[in-house]
Formats: C-alpha cells, structure tokens, sequence
C-alpha cells in the first residue's frame, strides 16, 4: 500500500522519504541499519508512549549526540598529529579484527566465504550490491575500500595478522567484477 495512504494520519509527512519512520501512538516503524541490526522493517513498542512523547524524547536524543560529536570534534582538534595517526591505526586495527571475527564466524559452518564485488566503470567498488544476489557486499563496507587495489591490500594485512585465512582472487577480463574467497586453514 502506498505511503500517501496513511497521509491523513498526523505523525506521518506524505512528503518523506520511504525510510522515514511510521510513527502511531505507542510504536515506531523504520528501516533497519546495515550491520547493527537486521535490515528491513522493524518495530519498536514503547507502551504508554505517545507521539508527542516520541518527538520530545527522540529530540533530546538527539540533542545528546550532537553534544558528543562536538566534544569529540573538539578532542580531535586538540590532538597532535601523532596522536591523530595512533588513533587511525587503532581503528584500522579494531576493524580488521571485527572482519577476522566476522570471518571466523561464516567459516564454522562451511569450508569458504565469497563475495563477487561489482567494478564501476571508474574503477570504485559499489558498496551498495554484489553479484549475483544483489546484497550489500560486507567487506567494502568495513572500512575504507575503494578499489580493487585496497582489497588486496586490506587482505594482505589480514592474512598476515590471521595466518589461518587465506584468501584468493578471480577478477573479470572486463574489469567489471572481482571474486575474493576466503578459506581457513587448520
């Protein structure tokens, strides 16, 4: 049924976008978000919550991030570039352990983990699906990959840091796809 069906309710805008929120009393509707919980529709009761409660509440949440953004932007300013360079290779760390992590999960159950990646014509990975199924494709959005080059990089630091993975590469004449597998060894 089509969004503009519900216009007459107040807490819904016939001018938002599909993702917003379907708000009533009570309860919340959205989209899911990648990686933090499942994708798709979700519904989040809140008894005795009614809209305007919902507003005042989701405002002042806001208002909370807002301030942590700004006291962590003022953090970063304040940090010398040493500092700044240790704090980017502890990300980069924290996010190759979590792909490690996440790795070791899909390989428990099966003897390899695959994704074909889909190559724009610029030579950018898209991030937002992948061959053949058209999901979104897990390793591009785990940091900061690009292209094809920063996939092989990204996999030469992980084996290297996880000698138990290995990983192979397949990539289309074309220059159109490129196929990463991942496989345990021991």
């Amino acid at each position: 049924m089509p969004r503009e069906n519900f216009s007459h309710h107040p807490s819904v805008d016939s001018h938002s976008s599909d993702k917003a929120p379907v708000k009533g009393d009570g309860f919340t509707m959205e989209e899911g978000r990648l990686f933090s919980r499942p994708a798709g529709p979700g519904l989040e009761f809140r008894p005795g919550e009614t809209n305007e409660s919902a507003l005042a509440r989701e405002e002042i949440d806001e208002a909370k991030r807002k301030r942590r953004r700004a006291e962590q932007q003022k953090k970063e300013a304040a940090m010398t570039p040493q500092e700044k360079a240790e704090q980017a290779a502890e990300i980069a760390r924290d996010s190759r352990d979590s792909i490690a992590e996440w790795f070791e999960e899909r390989l428990a159950d099966t003897s390899e983990y695959t994704e074909t990646l889909i190559i724009e014509k610029d030579g950018r990975l898209n991030r937002n699906k992948r061959l053949p199924d058209s999901k979104v494709p897990f390793i591009v959005n785990t940091g900061d990959l690009r292209s094809s080059e920063d996939l092989y990089q990204l996999a030469r630091i992980i084996s290297q840091e996880y000698p138990q993975f290995n990983f192979s590469f397949e990539e289309d004449p074309a220059k159109q796809w490129i196929r990463y597998r991942v496989t345990k060894t021991g």
